[in-house]
């Protein structure tokens, strides 16, 4: 088989069949290799397409499967698809994540004249993906939901009761759990103890239970919600949370800037603020050059982040970060080197 940019320069016309992403920065790249155009929109290079995070993404995997060995990555064959897939399905990547990553392989694969075998890699991409999003239905109705204790800090032990059950009421719960009674709150502790919150003395009992325990991260504190007020205590219950994390610190800033300059200060971090979004705030939504990327890491840059990831999720235990963007090439992919 030819060196891949001899492939590459017998291909006339590219079909990039990949939705487009606001993760991808360089959507405009000059380069005159792809001067194409589908609805008005510019194509992405070659280049481009091969430095998405699912094409390198692939090719990593598939080379720590197989160290030491030479390979061709593309074309995918059915062997190599499988492969990727199962390492990924083992690692529990969502499913979103992993669909994303097949379209960017997908696109690549084709755009290097070896077009896509629908029939034969759909049947094993729809499974897996099923078996992802059936694994995340299955945890979210499972889940926990993160009660606030900051504002308990009356001298009135029936004032911070009251107060509990407020957060309790405001709290967004997850539909899957149908409806449950936020009048009738109960504590346990370990896997005997189990008692209403309904008085002062009880509230002192889970208290201090939880400031005795808080230092060790106590994960056998629970506050529980039953699903009608009719349950009994040896009903199973709904878990709400798991009181020895919520001492953890919760990301709510961060600071945008590069080696020399603060671009943005404590910036907001909502529930579904990704690193994208913060990269098109601090930037003005700004295009970075033909052939540039913008690249966000720690301050530290031990980390580089991926663009579709949920900033909460990714950063935990500290209130404000500071994270470093910088402007970095789109250098070519040379497979004869991997």
């Amino acid at each position: 088989m030819p060196p891949i940019q001899q492939q590459l320069s017998n291909i006339e016309a590219i079909e990039d069949i990949a939705p487009s992403s606001s993760s991808d920065p360089i959507e405009n790249d000059n380069n005159n290799k792809d001067k194409n155009r589908r609805g008005g929109r510019r194509l992405p290079s070659i280049d481009t397409r091969a430095s998405r995070v699912g094409v390198t993404n692939f090719i990593n995997v598939i080379k720590n499967l197989h160290p030491g060995e030479s390979r061709n990555y593309f074309p995918i064959t059915q062997e190599a698809l499988q492969e990727y897939i199962d390492s990924k399905r083992k690692a529990l990547i969502k499913a979103g994540s992993l669909e994303q990553y097949l379209q960017h392989m997908q696109a690549y694969n084709i755009a290097l004249g070896f077009g896509w075998q629908g029939q034969v890699f759909g049947p094993i991409i729809k499974k897996a993906l099923d078996e992802l999003r059936a694994h995340e239905e299955e945890i979210q109705k499972n889940q926990q939901v993160n009660v606030p204790l900051s504002n308990l800090n009356s001298i009135d032990s029936l004032q911070n009761l009251r107060q509990l059950y407020m957060n309790i009421a405001s709290l967004n719960l997850p539909s899957q759990w149908g409806t449950v009674d936020t009048s009738h709150l109960h504590c346990r502790i370990g896997n005997s103890q189990h008692f209403g919150l309904t008085d002062e003395l009880a509230f002192t009992r889970f208290w201090q239970a939880f400031v005795d325990n808080i230092n060790e991260h106590d994960k056998q504190i629970q506050l529980v919600l039953y699903r009608d007020s009719s349950a009994s205590a040896s009903s199973s219950p709904q878990q709400i949370h798991a009181f020895g994390l919520t001492s953890e610190t919760i990301l709510k800033s961060v600071t945008i800037r590069s080696k020399v300059k603060i671009y943005k200060q404590k910036i907001a971090i909502g529930e579904n603020t990704t690193f994208a979004s913060l990269i098109a705030f601090a930037t003005y939504k700004a295009m970075p050059p033909a052939g540039k990327q913008f690249v966000i890491r720690s301050i530290d840059e031990s980390f580089e982040y991926i663009p579709e990831d949920l900033v909460k999720v990714v950063i935990t235990g500290i209130e404000h970060a500071d994270l470093l963007v910088t402007l970095e090439d789109v250098g070519p992919i040379d497979f004869d080197y991997f």
